[in-house]
């Protein structure tokens, strides 16, 4: 299964310098152990790329999991510096995205770039979706992404804003 996913779910190129590579089960498991690949930024994986791995690792009989998260790849670093994803909420049509980036990258560009090509995939793989994010108030960094990428207020859940994407055409 994770060779169909690896095949059908090629790169998605971001930029000359970035693209995101779907999360295979060797990765997966990888980073649920916090072992040490040697294509990744030494600040990789985080503890919410060690939570997400585990989730999808027991997972991992369905076709879900393989299908919806990604690291983020720096072509010239030639390391992994962090990940991006998807899980739809419920039975409605909410998908949340989720993602991060290591640290020592931070401030980049990089999380807006990937969010931006991101939303735009899930877009036209989930045209009647709505697209949803939870930041921490207190993260404004992450606010600020959010609202470049065209994410809005929607709620406010004590600590958490839920954001969502609505699509002009």
């Amino acid at each position: 299964m994770e060779l169909l996913c690896l095949w059908l779910y090629a790169l998605i190129e971001v930029s000359a310098l970035l693209c995101l590579k779907p999360l295979g089960l060797d990765q997966a498991l990888a980073v649920a152990k916090k072992e040490r690949l040697t294509d990744w930024a030494p600040d990789y994986p985080q503890d919410s790329d060690v939570e997400i791995a585990a989730y999808l690792i027991d997972r991992r009989d369905a076709p879900w999991p393989c299908l919806s998260h990604y690291q983020i790849f720096d072509q010239k670093a030639q390391q992994v510096i962090g990940g991006i994803g998807y899980w739809k909420r419920g039975k409605n049509k909410e998908i949340e995205i989720g993602y991060s980036v290591v640290p020592s990258r931070r401030n980049a560009r990089v999380a807006t770039d990937c969010l931006r090509v991101f939303t735009a995939k899930l877009r036209t793989e989930f045209p009647d979706s709505a697209l949803l994010l939870r930041i921490e108030q207190k993260n404004e960094s992450s606010l600020a992404v959010a609202a470049k990428v065209g994410f809005s207020d929607i709620s406010l859940d004590f600590d958490m804003c839920t954001l969502i994407l609505h699509f002009q055409d």
